[in-house]
């Protein structure tokens, strides 16, 4: 029987098996939409993640953003939370980190240059796919994938991601594009 594949529209480079169409999305209609934006020098994008359910200790996820506040010093940090984070959670996240600003967003965050007039120079999260899709939009922006110590994950099961090696395979990626720092 003959095999048959999906055809893929996608930011990444992938060879095509055989039979298969891979065209690749530089995101070239929402750059054309893009008003003249301007960029908020020493702010810094935070984009939020659900993920700090994985963690052994639920306060984990703050520490780390305490810990990249600090590492931040004399920077605006603007928290923009994920979907899936629960009230709960950014609730304590605001009451532990004051200094940080929280900004919901409606839209892809793919699309925040379409509704917004300025862009901090700095765009930063853990390992998020939004990082590699912003970098295409906003090439003149700085992008900042932070790592942190993954002993503070509890074991995986029945989870997309299934160990620190993964994520660890998930950050060399990412280095290839832009940088990673540890905190």
């Amino acid at each position: 029987t003959a095999q048959h594949f999906l055809n893929l529209y996608t930011i990444f480079d992938i060879d095509p098996l055989s039979g298969q169409e891979v065209v690749r999305n530089a995101y070239e209609a929402t750059k054309s939409k893009l008003p003249k934006y301007s960029i908020k020098k020493n702010h810094v994008l935070f984009l939020g993640s659900d993920f700090d359910k994985l963690f052994k200790n639920p306060y984990e996820y703050i520490n780390i953003m305490k810990a990249i506040v600090t590492a931040l010093k004399g920077k605006k940090v603007i928290y923009v939370p994920h979907r899936l984070e629960s009230k709960e959670k950014l609730d304590k996240l605001k009451n532990e980190v004051p200094s940080m600003e929280f900004k919901k967003s409606e839209f892809l965050i793919e699309f925040y240059g379409l509704y917004e007039s300025e862009i901090p120079e700095t765009i930063a999260s853990f390992y998020s796919t939004a990082l590699i899709t912003m970098k295409e939009i906003y090439k003149n922006l700085d992008f900042v994938s932070y790592k942190f110590d993954l002993d503070v994950i509890k074991s995986f099961k029945n989870q997309s991601i299934q160990t620190s090696k993964d994520i660890n395979n998930i950050y060399e990626f990412l280095s290839t594009r832009l940088t990673v720092k540890s905190i």
